[in-house]
C-alpha cells in the first residue's frame, strides 16, 4: 500500500519535471525493493547518465551502483551486472558495498579469483569500518552486516580449501611420479 502510494506520488513529481534526477534514483530504489527488477533498472540508467550533471547540482548518490548490480543479477542478466561493477569498482574502489556486490556476483558466476578478489576486500573494509564507524560518510551502506562478513568467509574459505586441495593433489603426483622414476 505504502509503496504504491510512494511509486504514484514519484511518478506525479517525474511527470510534472522530467528533469528530477533524484526521482529516478527514488523509483530505481522502490521498485528494485518491490521486485520490478525491469522497470528498476529503466530509472538506474537514465540515473548514471546524468551523472555529471547531478554532481555540479548536489550529491550524487553511489547506492545506485549497489541497487543496479543486484536488479541486474535478479534479471540474470550476467554482462549488465558486469557493467555496472566495473563502473562502480573504478569509481568506488574502497565501498564495501562494492566489494561485497563483486563476491556475490563471482559467487553467482562461479568465479573463484573474483570471489577471492571480492571476498578479501570484504573482509579488509569489514575491519576498518568495525574499527572507525565515521568511515560509513554520510551514506546507507547496506552490507557493513556480521551476515555479510559470514557470506564472505564463507565463500573465501570455500574457494581456497578447494585450491589448497588441488594443490596438494599436484604435490602428491609430483612426489609420487619422483619417487616412482627414482627408485621403481
Amino acid at each position: 500500500m505504502k509503496t504504491e502510494r510512494t511509486k504514484r506520488l514519484l511518478h506525479k513529481r517525474l511527470a510534472a519535471n522530467e528533469n528530477d534526477h533524484d526521482v529516478h534514483f527514488y523509483l530505481m530504489q522502490i521498485l528494485s525493493d518491490a521486485g520490478d527488477n525491469k522497470e528498476a533498472v529503466k530509472h538506474g540508467e537514465i540515473y548514471i547518465t546524468r551523472k555529471d550533471q547531478i554532481e555540479k547540482e548536489r550529491v550524487f548518490m553511489h547506492s545506485v551502483y549497489y541497487t543496479m548490480i543486484h536488479s541486474y543479477m535478479f534479471l540474470e542478466s550476467a554482462e549488465d551486472a558486469s557493467r555496472w561493477l566495473e563502473m562502480a569498482i573504478k569509481e568506488l574502489p574502497d565501498d564495501i558495498d562494492i566489494a561485497m556486490a563483486l563476491t556475490e556476483f563471482a559467487t553467482w558466476q562461479q568465479k573463484p579469483e573474483l570471489i577471492i578478489t571480492g571476498a578479501k576486500r570484504f573482509i579488509e573494509l569489514y575491519g576498518k569500518i568495525k574499527d572507525n564507524p565515521l568511515m560509513k560518510g554520510n551514506r546507507f551502506i547496506y552490507t557493513a552486516v556480521p551476515e555479510a562478513f559470514a557470506f564472505c568467509l564463507y565463500h573465501l574459505s570455500t574457494v581456497l580449501l578447494f585450491q589448497f586441495r588441488e594443490t596438494m593433489g599436484l604435490f602428491v603426483n609430483t612426489i609420487t611420479n619422483d619417487v616412482n622414476a627414482k627408485y621403481g
